[in-house]
């Protein structure tokens, strides 16, 4: 029996060439050659979402419903890490309080449902 694992988790990409992407309401935005983290909550299974992840990363295909979709399917972004924080606690935006410190915010970036100024930072 598979026990279903909620948390958070931050997704590592690169993107390898800059790149200007249109990022649903948010507008088009431009992302220069390099690393970018991604934090977020999977409170219906961490598994279930990164995979989903992944698959658009790897297909560049597949229906944009969240920020981060829109940069995934960029055929410039790759995979570089993820990782789990398996928690029933909701805490991306702490986490992402923590990455301002040290990372380059995108603003608006994954935020819309949360008063953070993002949850993408190039590092």
């Amino acid at each position: 029996m598979n026990e279903l694992i909620v948390g958070n988790y931050i997704f590592i990409i690169r993107i390898t060439k800059t790149s200007k992407i249109q990022i649903g309401k948010l507008g088009q935005l431009t992302f220069n050659e390099g690393i970018y983290a991604y934090i977020g909550s999977a409170m219906k299974g961490i598994k279930k979402r990164t995979e989903r992840h992944i698959r658009l990363l790897n297909t560049k295909n597949g229906k944009c419903r969240w920020h981060i979709d829109y940069l995934l399917v960029n055929p410039n972004a790759t995979f570089v890490e993820l990782v789990e924080i398996p928690t029933e606690e909701k805490i991306e935006c702490r986490l992402s309080r923590m990455f301002n410190i040290f990372a380059q915010p995108i603003i608006g970036f994954g935020s819309s449902d949360c008063k953070c100024l993002t949850h993408l930072y190039q590092l």
